[in-house]
């Protein structure tokens, strides 16, 4: 009994060991320099009643979901209960993912393809080299500005040296699947079948469904932004809020990258 009650104090230590307890809460230890002005301008932010705005950094997530990790550290606490405005940033370093919670009221400023992209451009390629602080910062920053009504500078447009592999790509596939159609169907001539190949046509369709999904996904068009709704109200709302994005494919489509995108950190020469 004893070890049972033992054990079960240092799961509750251990489920508690991180949360949210102000505006930054650098566990990781990874925000340096920048800490100060970062935590400054989330006060900011709550203070004009703009957005509860918290930034998490914890070494690992030890095995677990990010978007369920996220959502337990949120909520309940971030967020005014009547403008559902809270929002958070969670960073984990060794499992290298990020992943923004938006609450509900802020959604149509920060929709999933937005923070989709303030991920991308903003914290990724910052976290790349080892800069987690000034990522984060320069996350913070473009947010103020998106809340304060300002609008994030379009997509730069493919190099023609991507869209030539892209296509490449593309004609390839095709080639691949049109060849390998045509051999089956010839083999299944020879063998006396006519319509054993319907099958290989489905299943080749299904592939060319499936290529043309990732590529139209990339870009951050999913994922962890926009999700859950607001802290307070989130249990409520978590639920009906995920089975009503999934009934869209545009939103079903966002979900698939945001949050879970990867760095890797570049080797020092």
């Amino acid at each position: 009994m004893r070890k049972i009650l033992i054990m079960l104090v240092l799961l509750a230590y251990a489920a508690s060991a991180y949360e949210i307890q102000g505006l930054v809460n650098d566990y990781a230890d990874i925000l340096g320099a920048e800490k100060g002005e970062i935590e400054s301008r989330l006060a900011a932010m709550k203070e004009a009643g703009v957005a509860e705005f918290a930034v998490v950094t914890v070494p690992s997530l030890e095995g677990r979901d990010v978007e369920g990790y996220a959502f337990g550290l949120a909520e309940g606490v971030l967020g005014d209960k009547e403008k559902d405005n809270g929002l958070l940033l969670l960073i984990a370093v060794e499992d290298r993912k990020w992943r923004f919670e938006v609450g509900r009221g802020l959604e149509p400023v920060l929709p999933d393809i937005i923070v989709g992209r303030i991920g991308r451009e903003y914290l990724t390629p910052h976290f790349r080299e080892g800069n987690y602080g000034k990522g984060v910062l320069e996350g913070v920053k473009i947010v103020e500005e998106l809340l304060g009504g300002a609008e994030l500078p379009p997509e730069p447009e493919p190099s023609v040296f991507a869209a030539i592999v892209f296509i490449g790509l593309i004609g390839f596939f095709m080639l691949f699947v049109f060849v390998s159609i045509v051999a089956q169907a010839a083999y299944n001539l020879r063998k006396g079948k006519k319509r054993a190949s319907d099958g290989w046509f489905w299943l080749w369709l299904l592939a060319w469904g499936a290529f043309l999904h990732r590529h139209d996904a990339r870009g951050g068009r999913g994922g962890f932004g926009g999700g859950a709704g607001s802290k307070k109200t989130l249990t409520k709302n978590h639920q009906t809020h995920r089975m009503s994005r999934l009934r869209s494919r545009s939103s079903f489509l966002k979900k698939a990258i945001i949050g879970r995108v990867k760095w890797r950190t570049k080797k020092s020469v």
